[in-house]
């Protein structure tokens, strides 16, 4: 059987184990969310640029649609325009393929990676169709391919910015500040591509002084309507929760050149189309210019409240790596000091405790065999509670020997009381079974059997009283009975006496028979009077039979009393 010293040791260790174990499991999840962190800062930054790269391919498409509706080949400020989105939206993909492939542990890099490179090469080559159209006249273009070529590039610029949801940690861990900021983030983006699409058909118009062709005019009003949507989503959703003080004035401030001029501007040349529909001589109220200034204006103060969520998106998760990096660190650290600590415990315990404590077992096991006259040597290396147990270990034999031979005078002591008091009780009971009730026991055993003894001696005081007045009763009833029988005696006596005189009349006054009759009557009265005293008589006797009969009930009850006590 293990000793209990080294159970102690065992439950140590297993404490230290498992405390090393949680320990080590809480510095697994804090490294874990680091990486999770550190993927999502950098698939944060990641979508910022691919957003951007999404926004100046919009803006490369919009106006590579515009310089498609001119007669002549692409004037050269539209070529530097378009050139100019192009880089920067070339640039901002690599970028953020660059920062996807340092990421070696993101999920879905593989598959964004192929999405997008599928995508890019079907852009690569609209890209090359357009440039051929757009240096030629419009009498040298494919009339069919002018109009599906910027419709081909928005659909692609649709997968693009799909693509970007692909850009997530499985299972990763965000809070509402950071969903809103991505949820504004993506509204952002929305109100820029689709108020970027219905500005390429108003800005048409006003380039060609044309309304809007009816097979455009309900496409525009759907682009229109879903960014002016968007905006107001974005307007709840930046009042929803507390954002940083730079975002919120971001948001106050594009809604002057946003809401009160871009916008209103679009509402203004929707009514100047519609009267030039109805046949009415009027002219647009903005030239090309001048439209396509304000709605750049608008539009690009839209663009730069993406990019701003961006960077607050990218501050949250390095904050959140800043954070989870500490705990890591925090985590590290208590582990190698529960590693030490159980080292140093085991250790410890093991030269404080243990060996005192095994020693003390053994010394335990000395006294239990009998041992009691060995003299112990007490350890020094124990803790303070181990030298406590062996100071008692020490002063233990002594107080056993003293506690055996007290124990052995006392049971002799009671030994000798308990026989004392038995043979005073026998003493007692055979002198009471005499008939003599007047023994005493008085010598003293102690406490508890000079109880038995008072006991006795009060039972025999008791017995002696109650024989003392059952005799005075008895003594009583004989000597009354004495008396009724010498008076029944008495009285009969006299009653046979007067019948004998009243015989002795009746015969010497026979001859008066009124005075004989009055007599005989006399008579009878006195005859009467003598039979109720015969029966009293008779009844009277019967009494002295009965107490008779019960003193010697009484006598036997007495006799039995005796046999009993």
């Amino acid at each position: 059987m293990m000793r209990i010293a080294r159970v102690v040791l065992l439950v140590l260790l297993m404490l230290g184990g498992v405390s090393l174990y949680l320990s080590a499991q809480r510095l697994i999840e804090a490294h874990q969310q680091v990486l999770d962190d550190r993927q999502l800062a950098g698939l944060a930054k990641a979508k910022s640029y691919w957003l951007e790269g999404t926004v100046a391919l919009s803006f490369e498409r919009s106006v590579t649609q515009v310089a498609l509706a001119l007669d002549d080949p692409i004037p050269n400020d539209f070529r530097a325009l378009i050139d100019q989105q192009r880089d920067q939206s070339d640039a901002h993909f690599a970028r953020t393929i660059d920062l996807l492939e340092g990421l070696d542990s993101f999920a879905n890099r593989d598959l964004f990676l192929a999405t997008v490179r599928e995508n890019r090469t079907a852009i690569t080559a609209l890209r090359q169709e357009a440039d051929g159209m757009l240096a030629v006249p419009k009498v040298g273009r494919n009339t069919q391919r002018k109009r599906a070529l910027p419709y081909d590039l928005k659909t692609e610029i649709e997968n693009l910015f799909s693509a970007a949801s692909l850009m997530v940690v499985a299972d990763g861990q965000s809070s509402t500040l950071e969903m809103q900021l991505s949820k504004i983030q993506t509204l952002a983006w929305e109100i820029r591509e689709y108020g970027g699409r219905a500005r390429t058909f108003y800005a048409i118009a006003t380039l060609t002084g044309q309304p809007i062709p009816d097979i455009d005019a309900g496409e525009a009003r759907i682009d229109n309507a879903r960014a002016k949507a968007a905006w107001q989503q974005l307007r709840l959703a930046a009042t929803a929760i507390d954002l940083p003080e730079t975002l919120t004035a971001e948001l106050s401030r594009v809604e002057q050149p946003f809401a009160q001029t871009y916008l209103s501007s679009l509402d203004r040349l929707d009514a100047a189309m519609d009267q030039m529909r109805a046949g009415n001589d009027v002219a647009m109220p903005f030239e090309f210019g001048a439209f396509f200034g304000l709605s750049n204006t608008g539009l690009d103060a839209i663009a730069g409240i993406a990019p701003l969520a961006g960077e607050h998106i990218q501050t949250y998760w390095s904050d959140s790596l800043r954070q989870s990096g500490q705990v890591r660190l925090i985590s590290a650290i208590t582990m190698l000091l529960l590693i030490l600590l159980t080292v140093a415990s085991f250790y410890a315990m093991h030269r404080k405790m243990i060996r005192p404590l095994e020693a003390a077992t053994q010394t335990l096991q000395n006294i239990a065999d009998g041992n009691l006259d060995r003299k112990f040597r007490q350890t020094k290396r124990g803790l303070d509670e181990v030298k406590v147990i062996w100071d008692a270990l020490e002063s233990l034999p002594y107080r056993l020997r003293d506690a055996r031979d007290t124990a052995a005078r006392e049971q002799e002591a009671e030994k000798r009381a308990k026989e004392g008091v038995i043979g005073d009780l026998m003493a007692g009971l055979e002198r009471m079974a005499q008939g003599d009730l007047t023994y005493k026991i008085e010598n003293h055993y102690g406490a508890t059997y000079d109880a038995l003894g008072s006991n006795y001696n009060q039972t025999s005081d008791t017995l002696r009283l109650l024989v003392s007045e059952v005799v005075d009763n008895a003594d009583e009833i004989a000597n009354g009975s004495t008396t009724l029988r010498r008076a029944i005696e008495d009285l009969s006596v006299r009653t046979d006496s007067q019948s004998a005189s009243v015989a002795r009349t009746v015969d010497k006054l026979s001859g008066f028979t009124e005075t004989i009759r009055g007599m005989a009557e006399s008579v009878n009265e006195s005859h009467a009077f003598v039979g109720r005293a015969t029966q009293k008589a008779v009844a009277s006797g019967d009494v002295v039979v009965s107490a008779v009969g019960a003193m010697d009930h009484i006598k036997s009850s007495s006799q039995d009393i005796k046999k009993f006590t």
